[in-house]
């Protein structure tokens, strides 16, 4: 087919297709992005896109019960993010006329990010609502979090008779579910936690006691943070 040369613009072919094009290489950042049209690819940049723009290697999954650091795992792209409130403390029973009620469950969120270039970041895990004395509320359950980057509210305290609000806000991702109120018996768990009588499990409400016997009462669950990381 006959070509002709343009000059600058390098070689067409009869129909106006390029032959040869003079326009630049890629570079490492633009061929791993996958999204410039108008340079040139070596074999050395293809390889480098398929390994960046491929499907999933690798999982890798580290759990926080408590505060800590997270450090990204060397090779790892992107991650997931469960992050689960604290729960709200209950409040207790007089043991006649005065019945507690629990906490309610912390928020769950989940949330992805990149990996490429981020610092370790700090995970706060949030502490559960103390269990206090018939007539008074408890405390409100600590948020828990990955930097900045993903926050997960905690759940409110109980009172006589009424359980606490859920936690119903969180940043850097979507709120899978608000925090459940708690009931005037014990309080319910957090999205993908199971629910405990006495307010055991991460992010769950505290027992508030019913009027008989009298006591005060329980902790919410410390809140819990997941970071599933894919390679």
């Amino acid at each position: 087919m006959p070509v002709t040369i343009n000059g600058t613009t390098g070689i067409t072919d009869a129909d106006g297709g390029n032959v040869l094009s003079t326009a630049d290489f890629a570079s490492q950042v633009q061929a791993e992005a996958g999204t410039n049209n108008t340079t040139v690819m070596t074999p050395l940049r293809a390889a480098q896109a398929i390994t960046a723009l491929g499907g999933v290697t690798g999982i890798n999954v580290q759990r926080f019960a408590s505060s800590g650091t997270y450090t990204p795992t060397p090779g790892y792209r992107f991650a997931l993010g469960i992050v689960v409130g604290a729960g709200g403390g209950g409040s207790g029973s007089n043991g006649s006329t005065i019945a507690g009620g629990a906490g309610g469950a912390g928020a769950t969120v989940v949330g992805g990010f990149s990996l490429s270039g981020l610092a370790p970041q700090s995970v706060t895990v949030g502490t559960g609502g103390a269990g206090v004395l018939v007539n008074s509320t408890g405390g409100t359950g600590g948020t828990s979090s990955i930097g900045s980057i993903i926050t997960a509210a905690g759940g409110g305290g109980g009172s006589n008779l009424t359980g606490g609000v859920g936690g119903s806000t969180g940043t850097g991702g979507v709120v899978l579910q608000a925090g459940t109120s708690g009931t005037s018996n014990y309080g319910n768990g957090a999205f993908f936690m199971p629910s405990y009588p006495y307010g055991q499990a991460p992010g769950q409400g505290g027992y508030g006691y019913p009027t008989s016997p009298g006591s005060s009462g329980l902790s919410g669950g410390n809140g819990y943070v997941i970071i599933v990381e894919f390679r």
